[in-house]
């Protein structure tokens, strides 16, 4: 193999072949807790399919809950608009009215 990622091929042909390269997508951890049966069903079903493992199987789980996700929401989502907290999330309630800004005053409105 030369150093600009060929080799010589077959002596005497004069072809030139190129080593293929392949690009994987980044990977990063994730950790989070799961139902301990949940835990036990995915490891069971790793354990008895061939050439499964436990993260490819949490992939495509993952990635077809977002896709329906999406269609459910007609597009994909926009990026997010700050990182996301550590912890449980707040409860989110459904606003039936507009949300008003309250505006604290030194001198709150007389009473009438």
């Amino acid at each position: 193999m030369q150093p600009d990622g060929t080799d010589q091929g077959m002596p005497g042909t004069g072809r030139v072949r190129r080593a293929k390269l392949t690009v994987r997508p980044e990977k990063r951890r994730l950790t989070l807790n799961l139902p301990a049966d949940l835990l036990e069903r995915l490891r069971n079903t790793v354990y008895w399919t061939p050439g499964l493992t436990m993260a490819k199987l949490v992939t495509d789980a993952v990635s077809d809950a977002l896709d329906r996700l999406e269609r459910r929401n007609g597009e994909p989502f926009p990026p997010r608009m700050e990182e996301l907290k550590p912890g449980r999330p707040r409860r989110w309630k459904p606003v039936s009215e507009p949300i008003r800004p309250r505006i604290q005053t030194d001198n709150p409105a007389p009473r009438l």
